[in-house]
C-alpha cells in the first residue's frame, strides 16, 4: 500500500508539473492615449485593453491598434486586420528594407522616409524602485530620437513575474522592426530586465506632443482560447504593404 501511494503521489506530481509546464500565461494591460492635435489633425483621447497570451514558442496579442500572432516555431508573425478580415504574414527576423517591392512607385518614398527616420536609442537603468500594482518595479529611462520625432519613456519593470522572456521579447522586437523609427532600438531595450508593468511615453513631432501610457493589470496562468495562436478561420492572406502600415501607426 505504501508503494502504491508513493507511485500515485509521483504520478500526481508529474501530472501537475506537466500541466504547469504546458499552461499559457495571460497578461492584461490598460492603454491610454491623450487627445492631441498633430499636423492639423485632431484625435480624441483613447483607452483600450490589450491581452497577451504566451505559450510555448508562440504569443498572441489582441487589442490596441495592432493584433498580432508570433509563431517562433514557424519563424513567422501574423498581423491581423479584423475590419477587412485579412492577415499579413512576415518572416522573422523582419528586415523592413525588404518589405517593399523596389519596382513599386512608393519605393523611393519609403527609402527617403527610412533615411529620415534612422534613429538613435538609449535605455538607462536607475536604482529607483517602487511598487506598481502587485509587483516591485525598477525605473528605466528610454529615449529614441531621429530627425522627425523623439520618444521619451519612463518604464517600470519587474523581475517578480516568471514568464518565458525570449518568447515575450519576440513580439516586441518584431513590432519594433516594423517601424523605421524604432527598428534600431531593439538592442538597447534588451537592457530592461523583467516585465514592463508601467510605461509613460511622450512623443514629440514637429513641436507637437502626444502622451501615452500602458499599465499591466494582471498576469496569470491559464489556457489560451482555442485558435488564439492562428489566424481566424475565414480570414484571407494578403501581402503586407509597409506604407499602409506606417500610415496606420
Amino acid at each position: 500500500m505504501r508503494v502504491k501511494a508513493w507511485v500515485v503521489g509521483l504520478c500526481l506530481l508529474a501530472l501537475g508539473a506537466s500541466l504547469s509546464a504546458s499552461a499559457d500565461t495571460m497578461i492584461r494591460r490598460a492603454t491610454h492615449r491623450d487627445a492631441f492635435t498633430m499636423m492639423g489633425q485632431s484625435q480624441p483621447a483613447d483607452d483600450d485593453t490589450v491581452t497577451l497570451w504566451l505559450g510555448k514558442d508562440r504569443i498572441a496579442m489582441a487589442g490596441g491598434r495592432t493584433d498580432a500572432i508570433v509563431r517562433l516555431d514557424q519563424s513567422k508573425i501574423y498581423l491581423l486586420d479584423h475590419e477587412a478580415k485579412v492577415y499579413h504574414v512576415l518572416t522573422l527576423p523582419i528586415d523592413f528594407a525588404k518589405l517593399f517591392d523596389p519596382s513599386d512607385s512608393t519605393a523611393a518614398q519609403l527609402r527617403q522616409m527610412m533615411e529620415m527616420m534612422k534613429s538613435t536609442a538609449s535605455v538607462t537603468p536607475t536604482e529607483e524602485r517602487k511598487p506598481v500594482g502587485a509587483w516591485n518595479a525598477r525605473l528605466y529611462h528610454a529615449v529614441v530620437s531621429n530627425n522627425m520625432m523623439t520618444f521619451k519613456s519612463e518604464i517600470w519593470a519587474t523581475a517578480d513575474v516568471k514568464i518565458d522572456y525570449p518568447v515575450y521579447r519576440a513580439l516586441d522586437e518584431a513590432l519594433f522592426a516594423l517601424n523605421p523609427a524604432t527598428k534600431d532600438a531593439v538592442a538597447e531595450f534588451r537592457k530592461i530586465e523583467g516585465l514592463p508593468v508601467l510605461e509613460e511615453q511622450t512623443i514629440a513631432v514637429m513641436g507637437q506632443e502626444m502622451k501615452m501610457s500602458e499599465r499591466t493589470l494582471e498576469v496569470k496562468d491559464g489556457s489560451a482560447p482555442a485558435g488564439a495562436y492562428d489566424p481566424p478561420a475565414g480570414y484571407a492572406s494578403k501581402p503586407f504593404n509597409p506604407m499602409e502600415a506606417l500610415q496606420r501607426q
